[in-house]
């Protein structure tokens, strides 16, 4: 009987927000990967995703990426390292925005390639 070898994907990071008002996440994720921020909150259907200094996509400090309930945030994980988002949740009555974070992000190689 032939064996085969698993394939390997490298794992990614889906953050699926709560109400801002609720707890705070770490997490981390591996290289080749994605970030994955969804809103389910109708009270806040916009928000964007805010990354203090580096970001794990590209070489631009303080990106910002922006999300709605119909459309989440995808961030290809490009770069390994320590990153530090927060998420700005924009209400739908236009009453003021709400900063929820900071959220500590790590992204890594993968573990065979470690």
């Amino acid at each position: 009987m032939e064996h085969k070898t698993p394939t390997r994907r490298p794992a990614c990071i889906v953050h699926t927000m709560p109400d801002p008002d609720e707890l705070q996440l770490n997490s981390f994720g591996e290289i080749d990967g994605i970030l994955e921020v969804r809103c389910e909150t109708p009270n806040h259907p916009t928000f964007q995703v805010q990354f203090q200094g580096c970001n794990p996509f590209n070489d631009i400090p303080d990106a910002v990426f922006d999300g709605s309930i119909e459309s989440p945030v995808v961030i290809p994980l490009n770069k390994t390292g320590p990153f530090v988002y927060f998420i700005q949740h924009f209400h739908k009555s236009g009453k003021p925005s709400k900063l929820w974070g900071p959220h500590p992000c790590s992204i890594h190689s993968c573990g065979p390639c470690r």
